[in-house]
């Protein structure tokens, strides 16, 4: 029978949601809290669940850090499309005072700027 210590203790996994309303993206903030799992050296050779869990612990933490740097990248995407999109809006404005078109005439002078972030 495998056993499993009872002070081991439990991951928990944090969701936190930022939404940028001028922007109208949406990122996912992951955050899994870092546990050492409560097994010595010993434990993990005896015990195949000790032995799994301690892989699992150390498989969690990486993906725990991929998480992080990806949530990173995002924020900063968000950041480049906020600062396009104003950069934009000038410029529109300034075409629209001078009262000519864009070249080429097929650009709309107010075009939409949508972001789809998967998250």
């Amino acid at each position: 029978m495998l056993r499993c210590p009872t002070s081991q203790r439990q991951r928990i996994v944090k969701f936190n949601t930022i939404h940028d309303m001028e922007s109208s993206t949406h990122i996912s903030t992951r955050m899994i809290e870092p546990t050492l799992l409560p097994f010595s050296m010993d434990e993990v050779k005896r015990d195949p669940l000790a032995a799994r869990l301690a892989a699992l612990d150390k498989k969690m933490a990486t993906f725990q850090q991929s998480l992080v740097t990806y949530d990173k990248n995002l924020a900063s995407i968000d950041r480049c499309f906020v600062e396009i999109r104003s950069e934009i809006e000038v410029v529109q404005e300034g075409i629209a005072q001078l009262g000519k078109p864009t070249q080429p005439s097929s650009l709309p002078l107010k075009a939409p700027l949508t972001v789809h972030t998967d998250g």
